[in-house]
């Protein structure tokens, strides 16, 4: 740059014209929606007042303007002519230059000074602590009060040094379904926003600044307006900064200290249509610390006064679906406080969610992964989870998981399809289980009618399956039909995923989808009958053996035709291995009797259904404590008369009609 004024200066002189020093350029326009500057956020009443940008221009100095050095070059050009000046405006030219050079040579050497001391660039996506400092003082500035659909808001630069702005994102963190008419609850459009939000997942960041930069020097902002037109819902947004402070080579990232709300309109009657008189929807800005108190406390207010849903709290769902967000200053600090709260209840899987979904945003504390890798692999707790809409949280959680696991191969596509390979590889081996849908019945449900209880199970399981079901697919994306082994290992071992395993086996296979088996014996049948005569080295491809320690040895427990070496597995301590050893059609009478004491009831259930049990392990069973077990006693054929009179006095109602039922089909 140096040499590029001093040239200026001498072509300047050579031609005798004036020469125009430019200020700063301004930061790129930003003109096209969804997002755009306004000339300043002072320009609109309704926003909170900021200082506005300095207007870049192009001025022409005086002769008493000029720099020192420039000035001499200047009397000497007055004095002696154009070459002797060019030539001192050249030697200035290299001594300005040489300078330079020496201050960034010093500043090299002191960078690697502090590297060695400890105090240099620190790790990516770490903060060095002098740079800390900026994170509160870049900030945002909210309008004090917002008209739906469109938020306004300005980015100040409070730092003592020039900051560039090189990426804006917006999230949407959360969104709660919430219609508060008869109708458009079941068939209204979820989400519609200005920047097509319907397209983006929760937790997914959508870059609103593209390619352009903006430039802010200390006490500048830039002001910006972007519409939130929700539908059916309440939607909570945030924001993150990115920037860079002159002389900094770390980018750090900001978030505004208040978090968005969004209400949709409620529309009258039946159909979409202009909304009545205070029945718009809302915008609030609140901030993050009392957001996370709420949450903390379940406690709520009354953000939406003037509107005839004034009352609606479903707000607090998705702050508590965005909680990881509320506290992402001290994520550490909060993580505890929101598993202190909530960890032993059925809405945490949100709150691993919302944490799930930061991983996009900041790199997460050790310990709060670690505590993401152990709960995602624990059938009991996915199946603690319950599901909400279209999402269930074991998926987003694997979904960051398997992203932190392709990370060391970035840039390196088959080495990272390999670790996504392996992530759903662990994952499905982890997550075997013996079904726990018949563990603690509703005895005291005398009626048809589905009780809570069975609901949650219910919902529990089809958790934990939803889970399956997006790794098995990951699997299939990877391995093609050379995962064919893999699936029928895994229907035989695990046959309460027949059905998902079943539509991907056909489709790898090519076998008609219209001849699915909706029985579960019959489909593990099929398929083992099926390998037996079309098991072949292309549909072997997939090497699962390695990752899939359980899967291996439960098959092996199912496969087995050594009675002996069956025996050895009743008492495994993995219950997965039991309940293939229970369903192996060669054993003997002495090992079903200790099965029949198995402390899972899906064990003892399956010696029931077994057709080979003898009337004493029957018996045994009939004062089993699960009402489960004892109903499907009347259906083995080795059930007596005496056995069934005994179970149509038994005490709990369901028990009763079975036993009835199976006295008329075979009195």
């Amino acid at each position: 740059m140096t040499i590029q004024i001093s040239f200026a200066l001498t072509l300047a002189l050579l031609v005798g014209t004036p020469v125009s020093f430019a200020q700063s350029p301004p930061s790129t326009a930003q003109n096209p929606a969804p997002i755009r500057p306004t000339a300043t956020v002072a320009s609109s009443p309704s926003v909170a007042p900021v200082a506005p940008r300095t207007p870049s221009s192009t001025v022409a100095p005086t002769a008493s303007e000029w720099p020192f050095p420039l000035n001499v070059v200047r009397k000497i050009y007055g004095r002696n002519g154009v070459l002797p000046a060019a030539l001192v405006a050249l030697l200035l030219g290299l001594a300005l230059l040489f300078w330079e050079v020496l201050k960034n040579l010093a500043g090299k050497v002191a960078d690697l000074v502090s590297q060695l001391v400890g105090l240099g660039t620190p790790p990516e996506g770490k903060v060095p602590k002098s740079e800390a400092k900026l994170l509160g003082k870049v900030s945002f500035v909210y309008e004090g009060t917002p008209t739906y659909p469109i938020l306004k808001f300005s980015i100040v630069n409070e730092t003592d040094r020039r900051v560039t702005l090189t990426n804006l994102k917006v999230f949407k963190v959360a969104c709660i379904k919430d219609e508060h008419g008869s109708v458009r609850h079941l068939m209204g459009p979820r989400v519609k926003l200005d920047y097509e939000l319907s397209a983006v997942s929760e937790g997914e960041g959508k870059e609103l600044l593209g390619a352009r930069v903006s430039n802010l020097n200390t006490e500048e902002s830039e002001a910006f307006e972007i519409t939130l037109e929700a539908e059916n819902s309440v939607a909570l947004i945030d924001f993150d900064v990115e920037c860079v402070a002159a002389g900094s080579p770390t980018t750090i990232i900001c978030s505004p200290s208040e978090v968005v709300l969004v209400h949709a309109p409620v529309a009258l009657g039946f159909e979409r249509g202009p909304v009545a008189s205070g029945d718009e929807g809302h915008i609030v800005t609140i901030k993050r610390e009392q957001a996370l108190g709420w949450v903390l406390e379940e406690a709520s207010s009354a953000l939406w006064e003037t509107a005839s849903y004034s009352e609606c709290r479903d707000y607090t769902v998705a702050l508590l679906r965005g909680a990881a967000a509320l506290g992402i200053s001290n994520p550490a600090e909060a993580f505890e406080k929101l598993r202190a709260k909530y960890e032993k209840g059925p809405m945490f899987g949100w709150v691993l969610a919302s944490y799930a979904d930061l991983i996009e945003r900041r790199e997460l504390p050790a310990p709060i992964v670690s505590y993401l890798r152990e709960w995602v692999r624990d059938p009991q707790q996915l199946m603690r989870s319950l599901p909400s809409d279209d999402e269930v949280p074991a998926t987003i959680v694997n979904r960051a998981l398997a992203t932190i696991a392709r990370k060391p191969a970035e840039g390196r596509e088959t080495e990272q399809d390999a670790r996504s390979l392996e992530y759903a590889l662990e994952f499905l081996d982890s997550t075997l289980c013996v079904p726990t849908t018949i563990d603690d019945p509703d005895d005291e449900n005398k009626n048809a009618a589905v009780s809570d209880l069975g609901f949650s199970k219910l919902m529990g399981h089809v958790s934990l399956n939803v889970s399956r079901l997006q790794q098995l697919r990951e699997v299939v994306k990877h391995a093609g039909k050379g995962a064919a082994e893999f699936l029928v290992a895994y229907i035989l071992v695990q046959p309460d995923m027949f059905h998902e395993a079943d539509e991907l086996l056909r489709q790898q296979v090519r076998l008609k989808q219209s001849d699915t088996i909706w029985d579960q014996a019959e489909s593990v049948k099929f398929w083992f009958d099926w390998w037996q005569q079309n098991g072949k080295p292309k549909y072997e491809q997939l090497q699962w053996r390695k990752r899939s320690p359980r899967l291996v040895l439960a098959l092996k427990v199912f496969l087995t035709t050594d009675v002996a070496e069956l025996g050895r597995y009743l008492s495994d301590v993995d219950d997965v291995v039991r309940f293939a050893a229970a369903r192996n059609p060669r054993l003997l009478p002495d090992q079903m009797k200790e099965l029949a004491r198995d402390p899972r009831p899906m064990i003892r259930l399956t010696v029931v259904e077994n057709p080979l049990t003898p009337l004493d392990i029957l018996r045994q069973l009939a004062a089993d404590n699960n009402s489960i077990v004892r109903r499907w006693i009347p259906n083995n054929p080795n059930a007596d008369d005496a056995l069934i009179s005994q179970l149509e006095n038994d005490p709990v109602a369901g028990v009763q009609e079975f036993a009835r039922k199976a006295r008329v089909k075979n009195p």
